[in-house]
């Protein structure tokens, strides 16, 4: 015995018109079985989705059968062919000539049916026809621009994902040629040098800057993983959150001058990855120093609220525009005054201090106005081990 859904029956009609209202469901559901058949992207998406707005436009077929040219149902069949392709266009594998396929399922469905249950004029059937043919045209035209569109964006998508690398790639090679000269020309010093304390001297410089190119490495590195939707890999171990805040602010300190400070009354525990947390600590220092006046207060403050941190680092200066705040978390992203001003940077400091903080089951959040500054913070649960 067949499993197979029973072929609906249409009802008896004396129009055309009556016809179509009166068996529209049966209608759609020889073309939606058709469709499904013949359509594979069909297949992928639920039966509302595929029918979509095609009782309304059906309904409106069967207005123009009785009043043939009629602007107002030539306007509503117009908006129920925008309609339906804009949805189309939203659906997965579905092709421009999937949605004509479609189209003339519909004009046999219909046909069919007429012929076989009603009196259908030529007049008649020129109706059908060419409302079908019309619908095949708007749902064609507007399907083709938004995908033109779509493949448009793409395009300038690949384009900045190209330019963001190429800049990324100058800049990486431009930052560590600086710590390799270094370290190339304290080894040959060290190489002449006879005075021991020197040496020591020497060699420090050159430990010094083998760990600025790894940090500058681990950055990429970190950057890639979060670009390639991964969560950063964490070391948790105890953490006095206070202390390390103010050791960022003490080496921050030899290289940008006794402007940094350190607001955190008490020891602040919890359970985090130290290296990544310092990194997130120090990129947002140096984004203070990079955008903020120069030679103004850089404060880091660390404050315990219980099963909650948050760490935050102030600077004053010049507030950033709102409409670029929900932009500076993304990855390659370079605010236009680091443009104009020819500001070094990878456009990657801030989307890591985002990922450190997230990979922690934290946030990263951004405030700034004229009047109060810019203050960046970092919050975390205490015990990343319980994320």
């Amino acid at each position: 015995m067949s499993n197979a859904p029973p072929t609906p029956t249409s009802q008896a009609c004396d129009t055309p018109a009556a016809f179509i209202r009166a068996n529209r469901d049966n209608l759609i559901q020889k073309w939606l079985a058709r469709v499904r058949r013949e359509i594979p992207a069909a297949q992928d998406h639920s039966d509302d989705e595929v029918i979509d707005n095609l009782p309304p436009y059906l309904v409106c077929m069967a207005n123009l059968l009785e009043r043939p040219g009629d602007p107002r149902h030539l306007q509503e069949l117009q908006q129920f062919c925008h309609i339906h392709a804009e949805q189309r266009s939203q659906l997965s594998r579905y092709t421009l000539e999937d949605v004509m396929t479609e189209h003339h399922i519909l004009r046999d469905v219909c046909f069919v049916d007429l012929m076989q249950h009603v009196q259908l004029s030529t007049d008649q059937a020129r109706v059908v026809s060419q409302t079908i043919f019309q619908g095949v045209l708007e749902s064609s035209a507007v399907f083709s621009s938004l995908l033109l569109q779509k493949h448009e964006s793409a395009i300038r998508n690949l384009e900045a994902e190209r330019e963001n690398r190429e800049h990324l790639v100058t800049s990486l090679t431009h930052d560590l040629r600086q710590p390799l000269q270094i370290i190339r020309i304290n080894a040959q010093i060290l190489q002449r040098e006879g005075d021991r304390d020197k040496q020591f001297r020497f060699i420090n410089k050159i430990i010094e800057h083998s760990e600025r190119a790894a940090h500058m490495l681990d950055d990429l590195l970190d950057a890639n993983r979060l670009r390639a939707g991964e969560k950063l890999r964490l070391n948790i171990e105890e953490v006095d959150l206070r202390k390390l805040a103010q050791d960022v602010a003490g080496e921050m300190a030899t290289s940008y001058g006794d402007r940094f400070s350190c607001d955190c009354d008490q020891p602040v525990i919890g359970y985090w990855d130290a290296a990544k947390l310092r990194r997130a600590i120090e990129n947002l220092v140096i984004n203070a120093v990079k955008y903020g006046w120069q030679n103004t207060p850089i404060t880091i403050s660390v404050r315990d609220y219980g099963p909650n941190v948050e760490c935050s680092v102030h600077n004053v200066g010049d507030p950033i525009p709102p409409d670029q705040i929900g932009f500076l978390f993304d990855q390659y992203y370079r605010a236009p005054v680091a443009k104009r001003t020819g500001s070094k940077g990878w456009g990657v400091g801030l989307a890591l201090v985002k990922g450190i903080a997230e990979a922690h089951g934290g946030a990263a959040s951004v405030t700034s106005s004229e009047k109060d500054g810019t203050t960046f913070t970092i919050t975390l649960p205490k015990d990343a081990r319980e994320k």
